[in-house]
C-alpha cells in the first residue's frame, strides 16, 4: 500500500493543498481549499491528522495596512478551520471563528493536537490582547473530534513581552515542553 503525504501550501490570496506519494519526493499539482475575496488567506497552524480519514487545517484571512506600525500591521483578522473527512479530497465549509484572545488568535505550533489520556486532544495557541500588542501564548482543549473548544489557557504573558511562535513537544515522561519566540528580544523560551 502506497502512503499518501499531504501538505498546505498558500498565496496572498488562497490556501492550497497538495499530495506526495512518494514521502515527499515528488508532489501533485496543488488545489485551493480556501480564499475569501478582499483578504489575505493562510493556514493558521496547519494539518492536524484527526482520525484516519479527519483532518482538519486551520485558516484564517486578514487585511493589512503597511502604514501602521508594528511587526504584525493588520487591520482585521478570523481564524476558523475547514475540516476533511476524507483524507483531503473534499473539505467542509468554514467554520464559525475561533476568538480565544481579545484580538487575533492563532492555533499556533506545528505539533498539534496532542492526545491526552482522557481522550482530549491539547492545542497550542497565540494571540493579542490588542492590534499587534500584548502577544500571549497558552493552550486550549477540544475533546477527541476536535469538538467543544475550551477557553485558553496562559502559559506565557507579559505586558511587555509580546510571546508568540508557540510549539509543545511532549517529553518521554509524559510532561509537556513549551518552546516560545519571544518577540521584543528575538529569544525563545521554554
Amino acid at each position: 500500500m502506497v502512503s499518501r503525504t499531504l501538505r498546505a501550501t498558500v498565496t496572498l490570496a488562497a490556501v492550497f493543498v497538495a499530495w506526495s506519494d512518494d514521502d515527499g519526493a515528488t508532489w501533485d499539482e496543488p488545489f485551493p481549499v480556501f480564499a475569501n475575496p478582499g483578504w489575505q488567506s493562510l493556514p493558521m497552524g496547519g494539518l492536524a491528522v484527526l482520525g484516519p480519514e479527519f483532518v482538519r487545517l486551520t485558516v484564517g484571512r486578514l487585511k493589512v495596512d503597511p502604514s501602521l506600525p508594528g511587526d504584525e500591521p493588520i487591520t482585521d483578522w478570523f481564524t476558523g478551520f475547514i475540516d476533511s473527512h476524507d483524507g483531503g479530497r473534499t473539505w467542509s465549509e468554514l467554520s464559525p471563528e475561533v476568538r480565544l484572545f481579545p484580538t487575533w488568535t492563532e492555533p499556533y505550533g506545528a505539533s498539534n493536537p496532542h492526545s491526552l489520556s482522557d481522550g482530549r486532544l491539547l492545542w497550542a495557541t497565540i494571540g493579542t490582547v490588542g492590534r499587534d500588542e500584548g502577544w500571549q501564548s497558552g493552550v486550549f482543549w477540544t475533546d477527541a473530534d476536535g469538538g467543544g473548544i475550551s477557553q485558553v489557557t496562559l502559559i506565557a504573558a507579559g505586558p511587555d513581552r509580546n510571546y508568540a511562535d508557540t510549539d509543545l513537544a511532549r517529553l518521554p515522561d509524559g510532561r509537556f515542553l513549551a518552546v516560545i519566540r519571544e518577540m521584543v528580544t528575538r529569544r525563545s523560551h521554554q
